[in-house]
């Protein structure tokens, strides 16, 4: 199957927004925003190989790249029934490959590491040359356009974990920013952009995983 590529532009807000007003600047937008799922929780464990390649192709700006991360919701300590995720960037464009993983379950913490990782690479073999990174976690609020067509996230409570650094495996580095993120396909790039022309927010590049491994 064919992979759909999306635009997905995110935005930094200061962090003076609070999510009663983000929320009520969604609901009174252009696109006719309403919610789409209850808020949940975001939990994701990053990979990346020997030389950092992820990163290194980040912070130089390559424009296609990929990211790996296994994903689960709710309650940050525990992961249930994850989903590992292939993660395509070309430019603004992005796709994702999903595998679900059902049955899976296992508290993370930092004695568990290698427990996840074995476990990952008994499925997927690729992960051989791969290590564990880093971690992410925050309260994700998600909205979808009145016609269906835009679908847009608010990240708050966002913290990092820095895996290569065993000494404390507490959260590393909280981000009291807000991340907003506005999400649709390629051919709605014109609908989005001319009814983004008057907002007061400004396109910012972001990567949480890279955040997360430069958490102190």
């Amino acid at each position: 199957m064919k992979n759909i590529f999306r635009y997905e532009r995110k935005f930094i807000l200061n962090n003076n927004y609070s999510i009663d007003k983000i929320e009520s600047f969604f609901l009174k937008s252009k696109f006719n925003f309403m919610k789409q799922y209850d808020d949940r929780f975001v939990n994701s464990i990053y990979f990346d190989d020997k030389n950092l390649k992820s990163i290194r192709e980040n912070l130089d700006g390559v424009s296609s790249k990929r990211k790996m991360r296994l994903r689960w919701y709710g309650e940050k300590n525990f992961i249930v029934n994850p989903n590992f995720e292939i993660k395509l960037k070309k430019g603004y464009l992005n796709t994702k490959k999903i595998f679900s993983l059902k049955k899976f379950s296992v508290i993370f913490s930092e004695k568990n590491l290698d427990l996840i990782y074995f476990r990952l690479l008994k499925k997927f073999n690729f992960l051989k040359n791969f290590k564990i990174i880093s971690s992410t976690h925050y309260k994700r609020k998600y909205f979808i356009s009145k016609n269906n067509k835009i679908r847009a996230t608010a990240d708050t409570e966002i913290f990092y974990k820095n895996l290569l650094e065993f000494d404390n495996f507490d959260l590393r580095k909280k981000d009291l920013r807000p991340i907003v993120e506005i999400k649709y396909d390629k051919i709605n790039d014109d609908y989005v952009r001319n009814n983004l022309k008057n907002l007061t927010l400004r396109f910012s590049k972001n990567s949480k995983y890279i955040n997360s491994i430069l958490a102190n």
